[in-house]
């Protein structure tokens, strides 16, 4: 696998960028899926093998990719807007999104798709982007059994599945409506895993189940110089470990059950025709620097897995070591 380095970074970035304002590079503009997973750090790519080598395999991994807001709703909003938080005033997880859409953007020229979370400050009944085709959860709740969806405008109550794999059969849904149209998708599935609490598939409870966790020097440790906040949280970071390493110990095997809905999803997909983006709309703080949680500046919660396949424009599998954001992909 190559290195790129960061000339030949930023000249596939803008290869990127001219093969999605033009068809004339390939014969048609391709489909594109992009995946969102919830909370999942970059080095937890390790519980989804299946992904990583599906997509590595013969696409660009992004080891250095990041968030600027490491809050949900802020970050997808800049994921969907190619804008800081300062530019599309999207601060917090209540606040609303005003600001036009990569569905926007995309709509006049490609069937468009949201299933799973869109954002938390959205509720059912209020306006969705530009879409064809959808099925949201309300608020962005991150349920992993019964979620209220409304499928294309009319509210239904699911139950039984799995989120993961609800997520992936609606996708396959979309995809049976997509493939009858004349003119390419554009796909966003956004999923539940990692987020807390992290429930399992019932068949992944036994994954990992005697892993050893390990920690870094940081591991509730703050020294004077740190920020206030930070020494705040640290003084009571103890009483928060063990409540937190049972859902660090979840969130392997919740990962590993997506990694393997996705699968199925990967067997259907021609990637000559559809580029896959896979990232994360944050990470997630496991005791480093006695903080929990995220809405903090540390790698732990910045740091994001990024990978792109997309078959007619990839020739060989590359690992980019380059600063890149969120806000690039749209």
């Amino acid at each position: 696998m190559s290195i790129i380095n960061h000339k030949k970074a930023s000249l596939f970035l803008l290869l990127l960028l001219n093969l999605f304002c033009s068809a004339a590079i390939v014969n048609a503009d391709p489909n594109v899926i992009l995946i969102i997973t919830d909370d999942q750090r970059s080095d937890q790519m390790r519980y989804m093998p299946n992904t990583k080598q599906v997509l590595g395999s013969r696409g660009i991994e992004y080891s250095f990719a990041h968030v600027s807001n490491t809050l949900c709703t802020p970050s997808r909003a800049s994921i969907y807007t190619a804008q800081y938080n300062s530019k599309n005033c999207v601060y917090t997880n209540s606040t609303k999104l005003l600001s036009k859409t990569i569905f926007d953007d995309v709509a006049p020229r490609y069937f468009t798709g949201l299933i799973g979370k869109y954002l938390n400050s959205w509720n059912t009944g209020e306006s969705l982007p530009a879409l064809d085709w959808s099925a949201v959860i309300t608020n962005g709740h991150a349920s992993y059994g019964r979620q209220v969806y409304q499928i294309n405008g009319e509210l239904k109550e699911l139950t039984g599945e799995h989120n993961s794999k609800r997520v992936v059969d609606f996708a396959f849904e979309f995809l049976s409506v997509a493939e009858q149209q004349q003119q390419p998708f554009f796909l966003v599935l956004a999923f539940a895993a990692p987020h807390f609490p992290a429930k399992p598939d019932a068949q992944d409870l036994s994954q990992f189940k005697n892993e050893r966790l390990k920690r870094p020097p940081s591991f509730l440790k703050a020294d004077s110089r740190k920020p206030r906040y930070v020494l705040a949280n640290a003084r009571r970071a103890r009483s928060q470990q063990h409540a937190d390493t049972k859902f660090l110990l979840r969130q392997s095997p919740t990962l590993f059950g997506l990694d393997r809905e996705l699968s199925r999803l990967y067997q259907r997909i021609d990637f000559t025709k559809t580029a896959v983006v896979f990232i994360s709309d944050n990470g997630l703080m496991h005791g480093e620097h006695g903080l929990y949680s995220k809405g903090v500046p540390y790698q732990q919660a910045m740091r994001v897995p990024l990978f792109i396949r997309y078959d007619s424009m990839i020739a060989q599998p590359s690992v980019c070591n380059s600063l890149v954001a969120h806000i690039d992909m749209a």
